[in-house]
């Protein structure tokens, strides 16, 4: 039977040994020898003899930081006498990766430390070095304590490409999209040419209706000097405007021999291949039909809803009549009212407008000939799921320092020093925004001041994790705190900081205890069990807690003294339940091996308990 997967610690130092445990057994009861492969190229050669059953242990460093793969096989000396030649070799273990971090030694060089004040000190060398961006800041090093950062300023709407309307933010600005696939009989027949100019048509109304600086109100061919659209910014911010601008974009695309089974249904496309556009058909001009959108279940699409939806368009409709139905389709109803007169004899009912913008005009959605207002802009952006955020709305004398919170790990918790440990919060700044981070590592024996990270743009609110940090890589042997301070510059200068200390853990060295209770039915003060037997594993660690639990079931299935099978399970907390019918174990008799390991990856010695499985 190949050996478990070494047990001992994932990280350590380099030149510093470190233990590893595994144990083997042999179906006969044969002594056996064990060879560690230790990942760099060396092996321990074959150890030994041990017992069946009995627990190896062996020391190695390594050299050089890196991660390495280690791994045991066992040989049996079948006549007792140290000759292996005639023995049998398992496979190898499963491997056990182990990292080797930095050892015991400054962080930075005198060289490196006096570059980084440098840049402190005058910025705009950070873009002449091209070190801006986090990812290629040449002051972080593999083993160096690094931030990752989250930035999530303001809801982003979550830009959906398979909408048929959609929405994004880039820095201040807003751009509604909406996407139209035109199709139907007409579009099949007619030439490239002929559907883009019919696209041409379609897009620029759209565009030239919605976007307020292209307006052209007098029909002298220029802009009216109007300013874009702005959204005031979200609620919360110390002010609420400038704001975002928000810019509308129509893309239409002609589709020739479009099936029906691929067209929206229920507000979604069928097939791939329909999904990102609403539907649009265009019929013969020679036979005219009212421009409509379809509304399912009486909800029209908004941006990034992901939903798509068919209608119609008329190739001959006057201007605004694409722009009054590209506002259906970013969820605006119509404003309009039903009068009902008599003509002819018999009850008409007609539509009319019902709603003018505060200038006097009519709105857009009463009349294709009338105009978007601003109260049809924060609906759609509110549609989006859009909010604008704080950094669109900045002081003008920005004094206040940003927020800083630790979240983990919490003040004076006790953690192991050998051991890789995060440091997560947050950072806010809602008026110029969070602009850079930087931390400052302290203990009896020294300090170390680390590199920053910048945020380019700013941001009003950032997620930090600061790490890997080893303890022990910094701090002398007898240090038991170490102190962190995460630091956060606004774009205005304004620095604001907080701190927490963590105190060593001293070093867990006591192997758990594993104890085992027999269910019923059970003889013999439960020597005698039957496969619906329930056996708990119940293992207890007052130090750094249980880790996993080991069991072996070895089984005499004919009583002849020799072990047939062998059924094994890790089980990864302090409670194993066992059942031998599980395993198909239903007679003949079994010895069951188990131990524990903890966090601290310290090993039980093997337990051992025979049983005589009865049958009814």
């Amino acid at each position: 039977v190949k050996p478990g997967k070494p047990v001992g610690p994932v990280n350590g130092t380099v030149r510093k040994e470190c233990s590893y445990t595994s144990v083997g057994f042999d179906i006969d009861g044969d002594d056996l020898y064990f060879m560690f492969d230790w990942g760099d190229g060396t092996s321990s050669g074959w150890q030994g003899p041990y017992k069946s059953g009995e627990n190896i242990t062996l020391q190695h460093s390594w050299n050089r930081r890196k991660t390495y793969n280690i791994r045991v096989k066992a040989i049996d000396d079948p006549n007792g006498d140290g000759d292996l030649s005639d023995g049998v070799e398992s496979e190898w273990s499963d491997p056990l990766a182990v990292s080797m971090p930095r050892g015991k030694q400054l962080p930075t060089t005198f060289y490196i430390k006096l570059l980084e004040n440098i840049v402190k000190k005058f910025p705009f060398l950070k873009h002449l070095l091209n070190i801006h961006d986090p990812p290629n800041f040449p002051f972080y090093t593999p083993d160096l304590p690094r931030f990752s950062v989250e930035p999530s300023t303001s809801k982003d709407g979550g830009y959906n490409p398979n909408s048929g309307s959609r929405a994004k933010i880039e820095e201040c600005t807003i751009t509604i999209e909406v996407h139209i696939a035109l199709y139907g009989e007409w579009i099949n027949k007619a030439s490239d040419d002929w559907i883009k100019t019919l696209k041409d048509k379609i897009e620029k109304d759209i565009e030239s209706k919605w976007n307020r600086d292209q307006w052209d109100k007098n029909g002298d061919g220029k802009p009216d000097g109007e300013q874009p659209w702005r959204v005031k910014c979200k609620k919360g911010c110390p002010k609420d405007e400038p704001g975002c601008v928000v810019k509308f974009d129509a893309e239409v695309v002609g589709k020739k021999n479009v099936s029906s089974k691929d067209l929206p249904t229920g507000g979604k496309a069928k097939s791939k291949k329909a999904e990102g556009y609403h539907w649009v058909h265009v019929a013969d001009p020679r036979r005219p039909q009212s421009a409509h959108v379809n509304a399912w279940d009486s909800k029209l699409p908004t941006p990034n809803d992901g939903s798509e939806t068919t209608g119609a368009f008329n190739v001959n409709d006057y201007a605004g009549v694409y722009a009054h139905e590209a506002g259906h389709l970013w969820g605006l109803k119509d404003q309009q009212k039903e009068i009902e007169r008599e003509v002819n004899g018999k009850k008409v009912k007609y539509k009319y407008p019902s709603k003018k913008n505060e200038d006097g005009t009519w709105n857009i959605m009463a009349w294709p000939g009338g105009w978007p207002s601003q109260a049809d802009i924060d609906e759609i952006v509110k549609n989006s799921g859009i909010e604008c955020p704080c950094k669109c709305c900045p002081e003008e004398n920005d004094t206040k320092k940003p927020k800083v919170k630790i979240t983990e790990p919490t003040n004076n918790s006790k953690v192991p020093f050998s051991q890789p440990q995060h440091i997560i919060g947050y950072a806010s700044d809602d008026e110029s925004g969070v602009a850079e981070l930087d931390y400052l590592l302290e203990w009896d024996g020294g300090s170390y001041d680390g590199a920053s990270i910048f945020i380019d743009p700013p941001e009003n609110h950032v997620d930090f994790t600061l790490g890997p940090i080893v303890p022990d890589d910094f701090v002398d042997p007898d240090d038991n705190w170490l102190k962190i301070t995460i630091f956060a510059t606004d774009a205005a200068g304004n620095t604001g900081s907080d701190s927490v200390t963590i105190l060593r853990l001293e070093e867990d060295t006591t192997p758990p205890f594993t104890e085992k209770e027999i269910g019923e039915p059970k003889e013999e003060g439960g020597y005698i069990i039957w496969p619906s037997t329930p056996i708990w594993l119940n293992a207890t660690d007052e130090e750094s807690g249980v880790n996993h639990i080991y069991y072996q079931i070895a089984w005499d299935i004919d009583e002849d003294g020799t072990w047939d099978e062998f059924f094994e399970e890790t089980v990864y907390g302090d409670t194993a339940e066992i059942q031998l019918q599980y395993w198909g174990i239903t007679y003949g008799k079994i010895e069951l091996r188990w131990y524990a390991v903890d966090n601290a990856e310290n090993t039980e010695e093997m337990h051992y308990q025979q049983h005589l499985v009865a049958t009814w």
